[in-house]
């Protein structure tokens, strides 16, 4: 995402933050944060060969703002809009075509530049932050 787009930001802080509170696990090394260009980790990914993948981005879906939704690189393709532009998803299956691939989307409330991020999608973060922390301390513990 792009952290000048207010909610286009979304996945950069998302990485941003389970990189600091997870620091100390095997999971800090495969989280990546792509900002505006992900198909520049294509070939990164595809060389590391990971079997699952999940892309953390801003799509603007038919929902409420701040809603968090999965979609498939398939659904993305289609008529979905991610914030920074079209990817090319289907490049991603060819280079790692045995891989689960999903996008766990949040619609934004604002990708205007030079504004900060929606208090709705601020709180959608928060929460996904602290529940996913919750769930990966009980697997490391």
């Amino acid at each position: 995402g792009n952290r000048l787009k207010s909610d286009d930001a979304f996945g950069s802080i998302i990485a941003e933050k389970l990189r600091q509170n997870l620091t100390d696990t095997p999971l800090a090394d495969r989280i990546y944060d792509a900002g505006i260009a992900p198909e520049n980790y294509y070939g990164k990914l595809a060389k590391l060969n990971y079997n699952k993948i999940l892309i953390i981005d801003a799509v603007v879906f038919d929902d409420e703002v701040g809603k968090l939704c999965l979609f498939t690189p398939e659904e993305l393709s289609s008529s979905l809009v991610l914030t920074h532009g079209p990817s090319n998803f289907q490049m991603m299956k060819m280079l790692l075509p045995t891989a689960e691939i999903l996008i766990l989307a949040v619609r934004p409330e604002n990708i205007k530049l030079g504004e900060p991020i929606s208090e709705s999608v601020a709180h959608t973060i928060k929460i996904f932050i602290d529940e996913l922390l919750y769930i990966l301390n009980l697997k490391f513990d």
